[in-house]
């Protein structure tokens, strides 16, 4: 009975954190997400294929990488995937929660708090590749984030789940050169994005 009242509360708590936050800059609310430990259920097979995709990924088409940005590093669930993928890995996220146990988790990454218009994450540019995995569904203004991912990185990756093609591959399209890819677990799939600096 306790573990029923318990998944009742986080499911609660959750429609809660994530009511109205697409593509609106709800960082507050993605912060209050955060309350609860792996709120994005992070650790599923699929996720794992996924971390496992994208470094193979990031391989073929960029080999390893002295700098990669994660943009939205969460509680660095792909971090831990990403690390052996290049030299030095760089978190960023807007939740302060999602950092602390990401540095648990990935001791040896270096971590921003804020988001990617932080003056502190353009110190450390350009970076070798800027990586944001599941996180353009939470920006308002798409198109300037890409503008400021592709002034960070000399490279950029970025994944999204399917359903939301219809929404971001027309922005992205109408921003720059890309190249599109799938990942596919089971029932799930991934849109993939890459490209090298427009500069």
């Amino acid at each position: 009975m306790k573990d029923l009242i318990n998944n009742i509360i986080i499911k609660l708590w959750k429609r809660f954190a994530l009511h109205g936050i697409h593509y609106k800059d709800k960082y507050k609310k993605l912060n209050w997400l955060y309350y609860l430990k792996n709120p994005w259920e992070l650790t599923t097979p699929a996720e794992k294929y996924r971390y496992e995709k994208t470094n193979e990924l990031i391989q073929e088409y960029f080999g390893k990488v002295a700098s990669l940005l994660e943009v939205g590093c969460g509680e660095g669930y792909q971090s831990i995937y990403l690390i052996r993928v290049c030299d030095q890995l760089y978190g960023l996220d807007v939740s302060k929660r999602a950092i602390e146990r990401a540095k648990l988790r990935c001791p040896s990454a270096k971590y921003f708090y804020g988001d990617i218009y932080s003056e502190e994450v353009a110190k450390s540019s350009p970076y070798d590749l800027v990586l944001a995995c599941e996180v353009l569904y939470y920006v308002k203004d798409i198109k300037n984030f890409l503008y400021r991912a592709n002034q960070l990185g000399k490279r950029c990756f970025f994944s999204y789940i399917s359903r939301e093609i219809n929404v971001l591959d027309p922005i992205i399209k109408s921003f720059t050169q890309a190249n599109f890819g799938e990942i596919s677990y089971e029932n799930i799939t991934w849109r993939i994005v890459w490209w090298s600096n427009m500069k």
